[in-house]
């Protein structure tokens, strides 16, 4: 099946995954537009299949922030029009960034009123990405809700800190999709690097293979596990190793 070139393997609703695609998931492999944007539809697929499970969220593309980045809003104005989508009726919107030869990833978090910045080779807030998508949140909120303005001054900027690292300079593919299945479902994105990324990257391709995300209880969990999601709502605590009770901004710090 890796071996099936330009052949296309799995088709989603928007996205064709081909054998050259699936094969970035091999070991040293970096991922591609197909691969994160297929693995964008599973998470939308399973939080619309469950929307009383899990947080409401909504993830765009990797080609949102590249293309707010270039045009500005008005580049990007349309995309929740054309999808009758409301952010602000969300918990929280997921953002794929892609920094030249990396990737990261930023959550408008609308439910906690804060920017959210997860990228496995740095352990500080990227201002720019998290000030350009506080301006979206603003020109969003003015153009949709046909308001003058939108205050944003108590949002804050946000990181977990301890956050996982990557050790070499090819899975930041894998780290920015897994802290997106995580965060999609409230789970604590503290899993143990590298030791697992062999495991996630084979069950990233067996997800994308069977279009379906794993169920939670099949996963293997490499980390330490969230509360549930009550009622939609976000569970923000976890439960570390010696048992121990820790809310989301113990482990979190403002990225000035």
């Amino acid at each position: 099946m890796l071996n099936s070139g330009d052949k296309i393997l799995v088709e989603g609703d928007k996205v064709s995954v081909r054998g050259n695609d699936l094969i970035t998931l091999k070991k040293r492999g970096w991922l591609n537009d197909e691969v994160i944007n297929f693995y964008v539809e599973l998470i939308l697929k399973r939080a619309a299949r469950e929307p009383e499970k899990y947080p409401k969220i909504h993830m765009f593309n990797t080609f949102f922030y590249p293309l707010l980045e270039k045009k500005g809003y008005s580049g990007v104005a349309r995309i929740t029009k054309r999808a009758k989508l409301d952010i602000f009726s969300l918990d929280m919107v997921i953002v794929p960034i892609h920094l030249q030869i990396h990737w990261a990833l930023a959550v408008i978090n609308i439910k906690e009123r804060r920017l959210e910045y997860y990228d496995s080779m740095s352990k500080g807030c990227n201002e720019s990405v998290l000030s350009l998508l506080k301006h979206y949140v603003e020109e969003e909120y003015k153009d949709k809700k046909k308001a003058p303005s939108y205050d944003t001054s108590e949002w804050k900027y946000y990181r977990v800190n301890n956050l996982p690292q990557q050790t070499n300079a090819y899975d930041c593919g894998v780290f920015s999709m897994t802290f997106a299945e995580h965060i999609s479902r409230g789970a604590s994105v503290l899993f143990t690097p590298p030791r697992y990324m062999k495991y996630f990257r084979l069950k990233m391709m067996w997800e994308i293979i069977d279009s379906e995300l794993l169920p939670v209880d099949q996963q293997l969990q490499p980390c330490k596990v969230s509360e549930p999601v009550k009622n939609g709502s976000i569970t923000n605590n976890y439960v570390n190793y010696s048992g121990q009770k820790r809310t989301f901004e113990d482990n979190c710090i403002l990225g000035n």
